[in-house]
């Protein structure tokens, strides 16, 4: 049996789109030839994020949410438990010497009261190191997702577990890298077997970014929805929501 035929087989029991939370190292079937969609939230505004939200369930997606602050949106989220919601913790101030917070326990203390069943994290910016995968144990996060292989053939790819209890949860498609040209193409992703796991960013996939310039131009100024809405690129012009949403309708295709 071919490795594509056993991840056929394997995965029946299982939907195709997944959350991170539903990986189990005991059991191949639970992430071996899935696609699990992640959205790093990096504090865009609630409009933005309900029509995400939309957009997977039009797509018949679930997704896992790394949210980076409260909102009423992802409140609610958090209620309706289709999707998964984890957090995004910001680590960076503290790199840059310019925290409010006084340490590593403030920042995770934080994401955990605003998230507090979460299961998931991946850092901003992935800032990642040992002791701050013992804090987050330490206040009960089970998957990491931090390890970017943006030119690794999903097929061969696998969660496992670290040295400490956390299980590694590696991606390989993340728009931003799209965007600066630095990930391997769509294709490669939506055509492997393996372990599948993109990330997108609401506030690209909201603008269907085109470049890096298109963001620039609003991103201190993304609660101005007008002024957004004049930064959108058209449907069909390359951008990332058409990718994402191409992605999504050819894994759907190589299903049937």
């Amino acid at each position: 049996m071919t490795l594509s035929e056993s991840s056929q087989t394997l995965k029946k029991s299982f939907s195709t789109f997944g959350r991170i939370s539903e990986i189990d190292l005991h059991d191949e079937r639970s992430w071996l030839g899935r696609f699990f969609v992640t959205l790093d939230v990096d504090w865009a505004p609630d409009f933005v994020l309900r029509d995400i939200y939309d957009l997977l369930e039009e797509l018949g997606v679930v997704g896992t949410w790394f949210a980076t602050h409260s909102s009423e949106f992802l409140s609610d989220l958090q209620q309706k438990q289709k999707h998964e919601v984890g957090v995004h913790p910001n680590f960076v101030p503290l790199l840059m010497g310019t925290a409010k917070s006084h340490g590593v326990r403030d920042v995770v203390d934080a994401a955990r009261q605003m998230v507090p069943k979460a299961k998931s994290f991946r850092s901003h910016s992935l800032v990642q190191a040992s002791p701050l995968s013992d804090v987050m144990i330490e206040y009960g996060f089970e998957f990491d997702c931090n390890i970017l292989l943006p030119f690794f053939d999903p097929t061969w790819l696998k969660p496992w577990r670290h040295c400490n209890p956390i299980v590694k949860v590696p991606y390989v498609w993340d728009d931003y890298m799209s965007l600066v040209g630095a990930c391997q193409p769509t294709s490669s992703v939506t055509s492997a077997g393996g372990l599948r796991v993109i990330n997108i960013h609401p506030i690209h996939a909201w603008l269907n970014s085109i470049s890096l310039s298109s963001y620039n131009s609003v991103k201190e100024s993304m609660h101005d929805e007008p002024r957004m809405c004049r930064a959108q690129s058209p449907s069909a012009s390359g951008g990332i929501r058409d990718l994402f949403v191409g992605m999504i309708k050819k894994v759907k295709e190589l299903e049937l």
